[in-house]
């Protein structure tokens, strides 16, 4: 009887170290994601103005969930900032495709030191995320 109860007890807690270790595992591996993130939103370049007028990609991106959000890039801006920019609103680049809506391709399977101008994405654009 004390045998049965003694692996019980064993049991248990090794089941009990188990969750623990994977809960410390995925706090680490979110610390490690909002550090990147953090990394990357320093290196993000400013919005540019409406005021500057030519030179401008305004880029609209529709969320998985429905909404949009848009933001002004340089033209001459790599497509890599764009990810950066979508990376830092929770949307990465290993998790979400990117769509262009016309001519629809898949903007994640691009050169990314390709400018938004040579990608034909200025002066305006909506691109779709779509979850992998």
């Amino acid at each position: 009887m004390q045998a049965k109860e003694e692996a019980k007890r064993q049991q248990a807690q090794a089941e009990s170290e188990a969750r623990q270790r994977i809960e410390n595992e995925k706090a680490q591996e979110l610390a490690r994601k909002e550090a990147y993130r953090k990394k990357v939103e320093a290196s993000l370049p400013s919005e540019p103005p409406l005021s500057q007028g030519d030179g401008i990609a305004k880029i609209r991106f529709r969320l998985p969930n429905g909404e949009s959000i848009e933001r002004r890039f340089q033209a001459n801006t790599p497509l890599k900032v764009l990810f950066d920019f979508l990376t830092v609103k929770g949307y990465p680049r290993d998790e979400y495709k990117v769509i262009s809506s016309w001519p629809r391709r898949d903007l994640t399977l691009l050169d990314m030191n390709n400018t938004l101008k040579e990608l034909k994405l200025c002066p305006q654009e909506t691109v779709i995320l779509e979850e992998r």
